[in-house]
Protein backbone atom coordinates (compact mmCIF):
# COMPACT_ATOMS: atom_id res chain seq x y z
CA UNK A 1 0.00 0.00 0.00
CA UNK A 2 1.54 3.33 -1.04
CA UNK A 3 1.92 6.12 1.46
CA UNK A 4 -0.77 8.78 1.27
CA UNK A 5 1.17 11.94 0.61
CA UNK A 6 -1.82 14.28 0.50
CA UNK A 7 -1.66 17.11 3.01
CA UNK A 8 -4.49 17.41 5.52
CA UNK A 9 -5.92 20.79 6.43
CA UNK A 10 -6.64 20.04 10.08
CA UNK A 11 -3.32 21.44 11.36
CA UNK A 12 -3.81 24.92 9.91
CA UNK A 13 -7.49 24.94 10.88
CA UNK A 14 -6.75 23.91 14.47
CA UNK A 15 -3.93 26.42 14.96
CA UNK A 16 -6.11 29.16 13.49
CA UNK A 17 -9.04 28.30 15.74
CA UNK A 18 -7.42 28.56 19.17
CA UNK A 19 -10.02 29.98 21.60
CA UNK A 20 -9.82 33.71 22.32
CA UNK A 21 -11.30 33.33 25.81
CA UNK A 22 -9.69 35.13 28.75
CA UNK A 23 -9.24 34.64 32.49
CA UNK A 24 -12.34 36.76 33.02
CA UNK A 25 -14.28 34.41 30.75
CA UNK A 26 -13.02 31.47 32.76
CA UNK A 27 -14.18 33.09 35.99
CA UNK A 28 -17.66 33.68 34.54
CA UNK A 29 -17.88 30.09 33.27
CA UNK A 30 -17.01 28.70 36.68
CA UNK A 31 -19.88 30.68 38.20
CA UNK A 32 -22.53 30.34 35.50
CA UNK A 33 -21.86 26.75 34.44
CA UNK A 34 -20.49 25.13 37.60
CA UNK A 35 -21.78 27.46 40.32
CA UNK A 36 -18.32 27.87 41.83
CA UNK A 37 -16.38 30.97 42.77
CA UNK A 38 -12.88 30.98 41.21
CA UNK A 39 -10.36 32.80 43.40
CA UNK A 40 -7.19 31.79 41.53
CA UNK A 41 -7.03 31.41 37.74
CA UNK A 42 -3.82 30.62 35.88
CA UNK A 43 -3.46 30.05 32.17
CA UNK A 44 -1.60 26.83 31.36
CA UNK A 45 0.51 26.08 28.30
CA UNK A 46 -1.36 24.36 25.51
CA UNK A 47 -0.82 23.53 21.84
CA UNK A 48 -4.15 24.39 20.25
CA UNK A 49 -6.70 24.61 23.10
CA UNK A 50 -6.92 26.75 26.24
CA UNK A 51 -6.40 25.32 29.72
CA UNK A 52 -6.85 27.17 33.02
CA UNK A 53 -5.84 26.07 36.49
CA UNK A 54 -8.72 26.98 38.81
CA UNK A 55 -8.84 27.21 42.61
CA UNK A 56 -12.21 27.91 44.19
CA UNK A 57 -13.38 29.07 47.61
CA UNK A 58 -15.95 26.25 47.73
CA UNK A 59 -15.74 22.50 47.19
CA UNK A 60 -16.95 20.07 44.55
CA UNK A 61 -16.85 16.54 45.97
CA UNK A 62 -14.28 17.74 48.54
CA UNK A 63 -12.08 19.31 45.85
CA UNK A 64 -11.22 22.95 45.33
CA UNK A 65 -8.64 22.67 42.50
CA UNK A 66 -9.59 22.02 38.89
CA UNK A 67 -8.55 22.39 35.27
CA UNK A 68 -10.97 24.18 32.96
CA UNK A 69 -10.40 23.09 29.38
CA UNK A 70 -11.73 25.15 26.45
CA UNK A 71 -11.40 23.36 23.13
CA UNK A 72 -10.60 25.00 19.81
CA UNK A 73 -13.35 25.68 17.31
CA UNK A 74 -12.52 22.70 15.08
CA UNK A 75 -12.61 20.10 17.84
CA UNK A 76 -15.67 21.72 19.39
CA UNK A 77 -17.68 20.63 16.35
CA UNK A 78 -16.92 16.93 16.90
CA UNK A 79 -19.06 15.79 19.83
CA UNK A 80 -18.01 12.18 19.28
CA UNK A 81 -14.46 13.01 20.36
CA UNK A 82 -15.71 14.19 23.74
CA UNK A 83 -17.83 11.10 24.23
CA UNK A 84 -14.82 8.91 23.52
CA UNK A 85 -12.44 10.91 25.73
CA UNK A 86 -14.89 10.80 28.62
CA UNK A 87 -15.16 7.01 28.40
CA UNK A 88 -11.38 6.61 28.16
CA UNK A 89 -10.77 8.71 31.28
CA UNK A 90 -13.44 6.86 33.23
CA UNK A 91 -11.89 3.52 32.26
CA UNK A 92 -8.50 4.67 33.52
CA UNK A 93 -10.03 5.71 36.82
CA UNK A 94 -11.67 2.29 37.15
CA UNK A 95 -8.31 0.64 36.43
CA UNK A 96 -6.63 2.63 39.19
CA UNK A 97 -4.51 4.73 36.82
CA UNK A 98 -4.20 8.34 38.09
CA UNK A 99 -5.89 10.45 35.41
CA UNK A 100 -8.23 13.45 35.53
CA UNK A 101 -11.95 12.81 35.19
CA UNK A 102 -14.62 15.21 33.88
CA UNK A 103 -17.08 16.74 36.32
CA UNK A 104 -20.75 17.49 35.75
CA UNK A 105 -22.00 21.06 35.37
CA UNK A 106 -25.17 22.46 36.96
CA UNK A 107 -27.22 20.80 34.21
CA UNK A 108 -25.68 17.39 34.79
CA UNK A 109 -23.53 17.49 31.62
CA UNK A 110 -19.87 16.45 31.43
CA UNK A 111 -19.17 18.99 28.68
CA UNK A 112 -21.12 21.81 27.09
CA UNK A 113 -20.95 24.13 24.11
CA UNK A 114 -20.65 27.76 25.23
CA UNK A 115 -20.93 30.96 23.19
CA UNK A 116 -18.19 33.58 23.54
CA UNK A 117 -17.93 37.14 22.27
CA UNK A 118 -14.95 39.47 22.09
CA UNK A 119 -14.47 43.01 20.83
CA UNK A 120 -10.99 43.55 19.40
CA UNK A 121 -8.93 46.72 19.84
CA UNK A 122 -10.05 47.97 16.43
CA UNK A 123 -13.72 47.53 17.34
CA UNK A 124 -14.40 44.26 15.51
CA UNK A 125 -16.71 41.83 17.29
CA UNK A 126 -15.60 38.19 17.23
CA UNK A 127 -17.99 35.38 18.20
CA UNK A 128 -17.44 31.63 18.50
CA UNK A 129 -18.82 28.51 20.15
CA UNK A 130 -16.34 26.42 22.14
CA UNK A 131 -16.79 23.15 23.96
CA UNK A 132 -15.77 23.34 27.61
CA UNK A 133 -15.00 20.70 30.20
CA UNK A 134 -14.04 20.85 33.88
CA UNK A 135 -11.54 18.23 35.03
CA UNK A 136 -10.26 17.12 38.39
CA UNK A 137 -6.80 18.50 39.18
CA UNK A 138 -3.92 16.08 39.73
CA UNK A 139 -0.99 17.45 41.75
CA UNK A 140 2.55 16.75 40.65
CA UNK A 141 5.27 18.17 38.43
CA UNK A 142 5.78 17.47 34.77
CA UNK A 143 8.42 14.84 34.10
CA UNK A 144 10.35 17.29 31.92
CA UNK A 145 11.07 19.49 34.97
CA UNK A 146 12.44 16.65 37.12
CA UNK A 147 16.22 16.39 37.57
CA UNK A 148 18.36 13.26 37.96
CA UNK A 149 15.44 11.01 37.14
CA UNK A 150 15.97 7.43 38.33
CA UNK A 151 15.57 4.74 35.70
CA UNK A 152 12.70 3.25 37.71
CA UNK A 153 10.54 6.16 36.57
CA UNK A 154 10.96 5.17 32.92
CA UNK A 155 10.12 1.59 33.84
CA UNK A 156 6.92 2.84 35.49
CA UNK A 157 6.04 5.11 32.56
CA UNK A 158 6.33 2.16 30.17
CA UNK A 159 4.33 -0.04 32.53
CA UNK A 160 1.61 2.60 32.85
CA UNK A 161 1.31 2.94 29.07
CA UNK A 162 0.76 -0.82 28.77
CA UNK A 163 -1.83 -0.69 31.56
CA UNK A 164 -3.66 2.04 29.65
CA UNK A 165 -3.67 -0.10 26.52
CA UNK A 166 -5.18 -2.94 28.53
CA UNK A 167 -7.80 -0.65 30.10
CA UNK A 168 -8.93 0.44 26.63
CA UNK A 169 -8.48 -2.80 24.69
CA UNK A 170 -12.18 -3.66 24.27
CA UNK A 171 -13.34 -0.10 23.56
CA UNK A 172 -14.33 1.18 20.13
CA UNK A 173 -15.63 4.53 18.93
CA UNK A 174 -15.79 5.85 15.34
CA UNK A 175 -14.31 9.22 16.39
CA UNK A 176 -11.06 7.46 17.31
CA UNK A 177 -10.45 6.33 13.72
CA UNK A 178 -8.13 9.21 12.82
CA UNK A 179 -5.93 7.97 10.00
CA UNK A 180 -5.54 11.40 8.41
CA UNK A 181 -4.92 13.24 11.70
CA UNK A 182 -1.69 15.23 11.48
CA UNK A 183 -0.39 13.82 14.79
CA UNK A 184 -1.01 10.21 13.79
CA UNK A 185 2.44 8.73 13.25
CA UNK A 186 1.23 7.46 9.88
CA UNK A 187 0.89 11.12 8.87
CA UNK A 188 4.58 11.83 9.54
CA UNK A 189 5.33 11.45 5.84
CA UNK A 190 3.21 14.53 5.14
CA UNK A 191 5.79 16.63 7.02
CA UNK A 192 8.13 16.32 4.04
CA UNK A 193 6.52 19.50 2.76
CA UNK A 194 8.00 21.29 5.80
CA UNK A 195 11.58 20.05 5.34
CA UNK A 196 12.65 23.53 4.26
CA UNK A 197 11.74 25.02 7.67
CA UNK A 198 14.72 23.86 9.79
CA UNK A 199 17.58 26.38 9.63
CA UNK A 200 20.47 23.92 9.53
CA UNK A 201 21.17 21.74 6.50
CA UNK A 202 21.99 18.72 8.68
CA UNK A 203 18.57 19.01 10.31
CA UNK A 204 16.90 18.83 6.92
CA UNK A 205 19.09 15.91 5.82
CA UNK A 206 18.57 13.82 8.97
CA UNK A 207 14.82 14.49 8.87
CA UNK A 208 14.68 13.32 5.26
CA UNK A 209 16.62 10.16 6.11
CA UNK A 210 14.32 9.35 9.02
CA UNK A 211 11.18 9.79 6.95
CA UNK A 212 12.64 7.68 4.14
CA UNK A 213 13.36 4.82 6.55
CA UNK A 214 9.90 5.06 8.09
CA UNK A 215 8.35 4.87 4.63
CA UNK A 216 10.40 1.84 3.60
CA UNK A 217 10.64 -0.15 6.86
CA UNK A 218 7.49 0.67 8.84
CA UNK A 219 4.71 2.01 6.63
CA UNK A 220 4.37 -1.08 4.40
CA UNK A 221 3.78 -3.27 7.48
CA UNK A 222 1.61 -1.03 9.66
CA UNK A 223 -1.65 -2.82 8.92
CA UNK A 224 -0.25 -6.08 10.34
CA UNK A 225 0.86 -4.57 13.67
CA UNK A 226 -1.02 -5.22 16.94
CA UNK A 227 -3.36 -2.30 17.47
CA UNK A 228 -6.02 -0.73 19.63
CA UNK A 229 -6.70 2.61 21.33
CA UNK A 230 -3.47 4.50 22.06
CA UNK A 231 -2.78 7.67 24.05
CA UNK A 232 -0.97 9.25 21.12
CA UNK A 233 0.92 11.88 23.12
CA UNK A 234 2.27 10.25 26.30
CA UNK A 235 5.04 12.81 26.51
CA UNK A 236 7.26 14.47 29.10
CA UNK A 237 4.61 17.18 29.68
CA UNK A 238 1.71 14.75 30.09
CA UNK A 239 3.39 12.54 32.69
CA UNK A 240 3.26 13.88 36.24
CA UNK A 241 5.69 12.78 38.95
CA UNK A 242 6.19 13.59 42.61
CA UNK A 243 8.80 12.95 45.23
CA UNK A 244 8.18 11.09 48.47
CA UNK A 245 10.44 9.91 51.29
CA UNK A 246 10.12 6.47 52.89
CA UNK A 247 10.11 8.00 56.37
CA UNK A 248 13.57 6.85 57.46
CA UNK A 249 16.24 9.25 58.66
CA UNK A 250 18.36 10.74 55.87
CA UNK A 251 16.31 8.91 53.24
CA UNK A 252 16.54 10.19 49.69
CA UNK A 253 13.23 11.35 48.19
CA UNK A 254 11.84 8.84 45.68
CA UNK A 255 10.25 9.79 42.37
CA UNK A 256 6.85 8.26 41.65
CA UNK A 257 4.49 8.59 38.69
CA UNK A 258 1.50 10.55 39.99
CA UNK A 259 -0.63 11.35 36.97
CA UNK A 260 -1.42 10.96 33.27
CA UNK A 261 -2.78 13.92 31.32
CA UNK A 262 -4.26 14.97 27.97
CA UNK A 263 -6.32 12.53 25.92
CA UNK A 264 -6.80 14.78 22.92
CA UNK A 265 -4.66 12.62 20.63
CA UNK A 266 -6.16 9.23 21.50
CA UNK A 267 -6.83 7.14 18.41
CA UNK A 268 -7.01 3.62 17.00
CA UNK A 269 -3.45 2.79 15.97
CA UNK A 270 -0.63 0.23 16.41
CA UNK A 271 0.41 -0.09 20.05
CA UNK A 272 4.10 0.00 19.15
CA UNK A 273 3.52 3.48 17.68
CA UNK A 274 2.46 4.67 21.14
CA UNK A 275 5.62 3.20 22.62
CA UNK A 276 7.78 4.95 20.04
CA UNK A 277 5.93 8.24 20.44
CA UNK A 278 6.32 8.21 24.21
CA UNK A 279 9.97 7.20 24.10
CA UNK A 280 10.68 10.05 21.68
CA UNK A 281 9.64 12.52 24.38
CA UNK A 282 11.48 10.64 27.12
CA UNK A 283 14.60 11.54 25.14
CA UNK A 284 13.91 15.20 26.03
CA UNK A 285 14.14 14.66 29.79
CA UNK A 286 17.17 14.77 32.10
CA UNK A 287 18.82 11.49 31.04
CA UNK A 288 22.37 10.26 30.56
CA UNK A 289 22.05 7.37 28.13
CA UNK A 290 19.28 7.04 25.57
CA UNK A 291 19.65 3.30 24.99
CA UNK A 292 19.44 2.53 28.72
CA UNK A 293 16.30 4.62 29.12
CA UNK A 294 14.73 2.74 26.18
CA UNK A 295 15.65 -0.59 27.77
CA UNK A 296 14.05 0.30 31.12
CA UNK A 297 10.95 1.73 29.45
CA UNK A 298 10.46 -1.35 27.28
CA UNK A 299 11.03 -3.55 30.31
CA UNK A 300 8.20 -1.77 32.12
CA UNK A 301 5.87 -2.07 29.14
CA UNK A 302 6.67 -5.75 28.65
CA UNK A 303 6.01 -6.50 32.31
CA UNK A 304 2.36 -6.07 31.24
CA UNK A 305 2.25 -6.69 27.47
CA UNK A 306 4.89 -8.61 25.51
CA UNK A 307 6.06 -7.08 22.24
CA UNK A 308 7.01 -9.18 19.20
CA UNK A 309 10.67 -8.88 18.18
CA UNK A 310 9.55 -7.66 14.76
CA UNK A 311 7.89 -4.65 16.40
CA UNK A 312 10.73 -3.95 18.82
CA UNK A 313 13.08 -3.86 15.84
CA UNK A 314 11.17 -0.79 14.60
CA UNK A 315 11.59 1.18 17.81
CA UNK A 316 14.55 3.41 16.85
CA UNK A 317 12.87 4.37 13.58
CA UNK A 318 9.60 5.12 15.41
CA UNK A 319 11.33 7.28 18.04
CA UNK A 320 13.19 9.25 15.40
CA UNK A 321 10.09 9.62 13.23
CA UNK A 322 8.08 11.13 16.08
CA UNK A 323 10.90 13.55 16.87
CA UNK A 324 10.98 14.67 13.23
CA UNK A 325 7.19 14.92 13.09
CA UNK A 326 7.07 17.00 16.28
CA UNK A 327 9.93 19.26 15.24
CA UNK A 328 8.59 19.97 11.76
CA UNK A 329 4.96 20.41 12.82
CA UNK A 330 6.11 22.72 15.61
CA UNK A 331 7.92 24.91 13.09
CA UNK A 332 4.91 24.90 10.79
CA UNK A 333 2.50 25.80 13.62
CA UNK A 334 4.79 28.65 14.63
CA UNK A 335 4.86 29.96 11.05
CA UNK A 336 1.05 30.05 11.15
CA UNK A 337 0.79 31.60 14.62
CA UNK A 338 4.08 33.18 15.81
CA UNK A 339 2.47 34.36 19.05
CA UNK A 340 2.24 30.76 20.32
CA UNK A 341 5.85 30.03 21.25
CA UNK A 342 4.73 26.91 23.15
CA UNK A 343 4.68 25.01 19.84
CA UNK A 344 8.48 25.42 19.75
CA UNK A 345 8.95 23.62 23.08
CA UNK A 346 10.56 20.60 21.43
CA UNK A 347 13.04 22.48 19.25
CA UNK A 348 16.09 23.06 21.46
CA UNK A 349 16.29 19.60 23.00
CA UNK A 350 14.59 17.85 20.13
CA UNK A 351 17.27 18.32 17.48
CA UNK A 352 19.99 17.23 19.89
CA UNK A 353 17.95 14.17 20.83
CA UNK A 354 17.28 13.33 17.19
CA UNK A 355 20.99 13.36 16.43
CA UNK A 356 21.69 10.94 19.30
CA UNK A 357 18.74 8.65 18.56
CA UNK A 358 19.62 8.42 14.88
CA UNK A 359 23.08 7.23 15.91
CA UNK A 360 21.58 4.53 18.15
CA UNK A 361 20.75 0.99 17.08
CA UNK A 362 18.33 -1.65 18.31
CA UNK A 363 21.42 -3.63 19.33
CA UNK A 364 22.48 -0.76 21.62
CA UNK A 365 19.14 -1.02 23.42
CA UNK A 366 19.43 -4.78 23.70
CA UNK A 367 22.93 -4.51 25.21
CA UNK A 368 21.92 -1.83 27.74
CA UNK A 369 21.72 -2.96 31.36
CA UNK A 370 18.37 -3.36 33.08
CA UNK A 371 18.06 -5.80 36.00
CA UNK A 372 14.27 -5.93 35.54
CA UNK A 373 14.40 -7.04 31.92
Amino acid sequence: MAADMSSGTDLQEMVGSIPFTTRDDAKKIMKSTYNMNAVIIKKLDSYDDLNFYIKTDDNYDNQDEFVLKIFNKVLSQNTGVFEAQTELMIRLQEAGIPAPVPLKDINGKLCSLEHFKKVTEDGVTKEADYMIRLLTYIPGQMLVTAKQIPLDIFYNVGKTLAQMHNAWKDYEHPSLNRESYDWNLLSALKTREFLHLPKEEWQQNVSQSVLDRFESEVFPHHEKLNRGIIHGDFNELNVLVKQSADGSVNSEPQWNLSGVLDFGDCMFCPYIFDVGISLAYMMLTDIEDEATVCKWYLSGYESVIKLPDSEKNMIVTLIATRLVQSLLLGLQCYSINPSNTYVLSTQEKGWKALRKVWGMSVEDIQKAECPKY
